[in-house]
């Protein structure tokens, strides 16, 4: 894996692959055998290229701080559930992990102060008002980011959906239509394939909230089925 200076996760996968033959490097570069068939000119170079104790601990801390990005990234390319309702919670999970220092670990702290910089130039000044806006409704309509959110952003989303239907005129209600017999067999082979994905994205959100130092939250068990309420009746 070639490391990129735009690209994060290429440097994390660069890191992690390195850190996982730290042994293996350690022995080639600070013992080389002779035996082996090499030079005492290769010897000197390896011998060179070997990495101090301070070196494998900076490369650590640096893959560290880079994993919640490599997770984020795995988060917000699923294909079969809706990525934009994640793009505001992944967001402010990353924005809390640069934010909070680690105990007893000035070298990722150091990183994590260096990455929020670049973290606000990219996803506080480069993004519109309508992005972020766009981004805290999507979050608000989804039952796995609402329980998420603090109480002024669900204020805050509340305020701006009622502002639209303003706008746009009251809601109306579609009418409900009902499903062939027909199509059953199908739409629960649908529902067992939801089910996995929920059960892949879930996993994933997991791994993400343990690299920033949370605690994944349990699943959920299936809520029984209830008549859907208003935009109204949910706030």
């Amino acid at each position: 894996v070639r490391d990129f200076h735009v690209r994060w996760n290429s440097t994390y996968l660069m890191l992690t692959r390195l850190l996982a033959v730290q042994q293996i490097i350690n022995d080639i570069t600070y013992t080389p055998q002779p035996r082996t068939g090499l030079t005492a000119k290769h010897i000197k170079k390896l011998k060179s290229l070997a990495n101090n104790h301070l070196d494998w601990e900076l490369l650590q801390s640096l893959a560290t701080a880079l994993t919640p990005f490599y997770l984020a990234t795995r988060c917000l390319s699923g294909r079969q559930y809706p990525t934009l309702t994640l793009s505001y919670w992944v967001t402010q999970n990353l924005h809390l992990f640069l934010s909070t220092e680690i105990p007893d670990a000035p070298l990722e702290n150091a990183f994590l102060h260096l990455l929020l910089n670049k973290f606000r130039f990219y996803f506080e000044s480069k993004v519109t008002f309508e992005q972020k806006r766009g981004k805290l409704i999507a979050a608000y309509l989804d039952p796995f980011t609402l329980e998420e959110l603090s109480v002024e952003e669900i204020d805050e989303a509340e305020s701006l959906i009622t502002n639209e239907a303003k706008i746009c005129g009251a809601v109306r209600q579609q009418p409900t239509t009902t499903t062939p017999p027909s199509q059953l067999p199908q739409q629960q082979s649908s529902s067992s394939s939801i089910t996995i994905t929920k059960r892949s994205r879930v996993s994933t959100i997991n791994q993400f909230k343990s690299s920033c130092h949370r605690t994944p939250a349990a699943t959920p068990k299936s809520a029984q089925t209830q008549k859907p309420l208003s935009i109204k009746e949910e706030f």
